[in-house]
């Protein structure tokens, strides 16, 4: 496995995963609701739709706090990189990243490989498995 690709995966997951752990929370309440008021033959199709709700918002909930215990191990400055190149990028992010830490963009593309690395190694325990 090639940690530093997958890392970039999941760092491009997050923030739709972290949307996700918001609406599956609010499908169960909106299910827990719907329990309420149903007869007797439709509450075990939504008590199953519940569980299977939960269950994928535990999964999800896992994998956000190990990627936000990753992201943790980093500088404000690496952190910073792989959040504008990865999670939340937006036009002109590049120039508004080398102004915001005083360095030139060559330095910007070191500091994220140099993050990624400390970020793979901290989500799977080495660079490459």
């Amino acid at each position: 496995m090639n940690t530093k690709q997958e890392a970039k995966k999941e760092l491009q997951c997050y923030k739709a995963r972290k949307v996700s752990a918001v609406n599956l929370e609010s499908r169960m309440r909106a299910l827990d609701r719907q329990l309420e008021n149903a007869d007797e033959s439709y509450r075990e199709e939504l008590s199953d739709r519940r569980r299977r709700f939960g269950a994928q918002l535990e999964c999800v909930n896992l994998w956000l706090g190990a990627v936000e215990n990753a992201l943790g191990t980093l500088s404000r400055e690496e952190k910073l990189t792989l959040e504008r190149f990865f999670i939340d990028r937006q036009p002109g992010w590049l120039m508004d990243l080398c102004e915001e830490l005083f360095l030139e963009q060559a330095a910007i593309y070191k500091l994220k490989d140099r993050a990624l690395r400390k970020f793979a190694l901290a989500m799977y325990g080495g660079e490459e498995i």
